[in-house]
């Protein structure tokens, strides 16, 4: 039996502070309703199963954004889903709060499995639901390790000064957060150039490689920047490309992104 939430009152529901304070970013908005529309059916022994077209009708929201939020609440490990049979709405278990995953690894076994995919999967529904949801979570989570970051570093340095130099690691996600962490107006382009990595989980063996692919990045990227265009535009542009082509890269987006936002 699964290891539900602890039992609460009769004609109220509870949704678990941490929910809010360290997921709800992550769901995003659709994802919230329809955890607190679930919260909301559950019963003592914490399971409901109300239809996805009647939660869609209780939020004013799509079926697929409903569907969406299932997938993602399952993949945090917030809820477990169980399909009872033809003609009957799923269960769905609210799961306790100790057993919730972790973002960051969460954000990692997303990676393997887009990076594991092969060419066949690009454009089927979840992959470009792992694709969205592992950029969401780089971006999210790269600046609030970024203070904890710069204070490591420091102190590794303090502690290794007088070691001999060493051949350094290559860790994709420094890369990405150097690339973030520049000016916005001047160097707009790099913060886009890690957008388009961490949105396809590209993963790369050694720094030669990386440096490869961030020279292919660089011309469309710097148009781009030019362009002026908004975050939201370009994660529309990422998405269009994903459903409309097999394979893509910045050069696509860049031809494709007044067509994307139209």
């Amino acid at each position: 039996m699964y290891d539900v939430r602890d039992l609460r009152q009769k004609e109220q529901y509870i949704t678990d502070d941490i929910f809010l304070n360290g997921y709800a970013k992550f769901v995003e908005i659709y994802g919230v309703g329809v955890y607190s529309s679930l919260c909301r059916h559950a019963d003592k022994t914490q399971k409901c199963f109300p239809s996805a077209k009647k939660i869609a009708e209780e939020l004013n929201i799509s079926t697929p954004k409903v569907f969406y939020s299932f997938w993602v609440l399952e993949i945090f490990n917030i809820i477990k889903r169980k399909r009872v049979g033809r003609g009957c709405n799923n269960r769905y278990y609210l799961i306790h709060k100790r057993n919730w995953k972790k973002p960051e690894k969460v954000r990692e076994e997303l990676a393997k499995d887009i990076s594991s995919s092969s060419g066949s999967d690009v454009n089927t529904v979840n992959i470009r639901y792992k694709r969205h949801l592992h950029h969401l979570l780089t971006t999210l989570t790269s600046n609030s390790k970024e203070l904890n970051s710069k204070e490591t570093h420091s102190k590794v340095a303090e502690d290794k000064s007088s070691e001999l130099p060493s051949k350094k690691e290559f860790i994709l996600e420094e890369e990405l957060r150097k690339l973030r962490n520049v000016d916005k107006d001047k160097e707009r382009w790099k913060m886009i150039i890690a957008d388009y990595i961490s949105y396809k989980a590209l993963r790369f063996k050694n720094n030669t490689l990386y440096q490869q692919e961030f020279k292919r990045c660089v011309k469309p990227a710097r148009e781009l920047g030019k362009a002026d265009c908004s975050q939201k535009e370009l994660l529309n542009t990422f998405k269009y490309c994903d459903d409309n082509f097999k394979t893509w890269t910045l050069n696509a987006v860049l031809k494709n992104i007044n067509h994307a936002n139209k």
